[in-house]
């Protein structure tokens, strides 16, 4: 039975925590570590990480970021497989076990692969959202560089290797922000392979932000972070972009940028937004992306009452769920 650890970086998610680290206690064959790295909580989240005792692990430290917590998880862990699990996201029965199957059989094929799993979107009371993260595109397939850069998996979704977590030195600590996406595209741009699974392994929460369904608000500093990492690895992948005819490569860091800007957009920075919308255009004329109805209505009533009537309508859904 192959020994698995779940590491859960914890920042003021008392609220959620529980329901994390109860999703990681219900997997089921496999053998189960449990860490949870309080990052400086100012919360009751002690109260709820003392109340299960020795049933899992945990360390506290002064807050440094989700990526620091994250890497003193697994250097503290004692397995060769990692799942880094948010505290206000769960896991699904038996996913562990499942991923751990078919990681086995992919490692026939290649030593160096990753597996990840699809997720849905949950509210937060646990209600879905969407059923699937990544819809119906093929699986139980390699990602492309392309498809990585564009549309990288959500930290729980992969069942990291020790031995790719160690050759990239981790996570970024210096990132408060797409340090999973910056993780993943050094490992793909290093030879690991992404190899995507045909079932839904873990619950994403969607969060009020100012009476909206989005996710964390990100501060102006985050953002300003983020499209700064989008931009190094544009600038470091630049001998593959030329390389690439067929513009797919391109196209994905046009979209990855585009989407942040919606983002940013909806958290109210206009301006900075503007900079990742310019970006976009500026390696794609396919920009804007999104569906039918959000295209054709940047065209016809310009991008910032596009996202307004995009974000009623995704209000509107999380209202019919009640």
């Amino acid at each position: 039975m192959s020994k698995v650890s779940v590491i859960i970086p914890n920042y003021n998610n008392a609220k959620f925590l529980g329901e994390a680290i109860d999703s990681a206690l219900s997997q089921e064959g496999v053998d189960l570590e449990i860490i949870v790295v309080d990052d400086g909580s100012t919360d009751h989240s002690q109260e709820v990480i003392e109340s299960y005792g020795s049933l899992i692990t945990s360390i506290y430290q002064q807050n440094a970021g989700a990526s620091a917590a994250r890497n003193v998880g697994w250097q503290n862990a004692n397995s060769n497989w990692f799942k880094f699990l948010d505290a206000d996201d769960r896991l699904l029965p038996s996913v562990l076990q499942r991923q751990m199957q078919l990681q086995v059989e992919f490692e026939k094929e290649s030593s160096r692969v990753i597996t990840f799993t699809d997720g849905r979107i949950i509210d937060q009371v646990g209600r879905v959202i969407y059923d699937s993260y990544y819809g119906d595109i093929p699986r139980l397939r390699c990602f492309s560089a392309a498809e990585l850069v564009g549309r990288a998996p959500i930290t729980p979704m992969p069942l990291f290797p020790r031995l790719a977590i160690e050759a990239v030195s981790g996570f970024n600590p210096d990132l408060r922000s797409a340090d999973e996406y910056d993780l993943e595209v050094r490992l793909q741009f290093s030879g690991w392979n992404f190899t995507i699974l045909n079932f839904v392994g873990y619950e994403y929460r969607m969060h009020a932000c100012n009476n909206r369904i989005s996710q964390r608000q990100l501060s102006e500093a985050e953002f300003q972070q983020r499209y700064d990492t989008y931009l190094y690895h544009l600038e470091l992948d630049a001998p593959d972009l030329a390389k690439a005819a067929d513009g797919c490569l391109e196209f994905a860091f046009a979209t990855i940028f585009w989407s942040s800007g919606r983002y940013c957009l909806r958290c109210g920075f206009p301006q900075l937004a503007a900079m990742y919308f310019d970006k976009a255009h500026s390696l794609s004329a396919q920009m804007p992306v999104g569906n039918t109805a959000y295209r054709l209505g940047c065209k016809c009533f310009g991008l910032k009452l596009a996202e307004k009537i995009s974000e009623l309508s995704r209000r509107l859904k999380i209202s019919g769920l009640r």
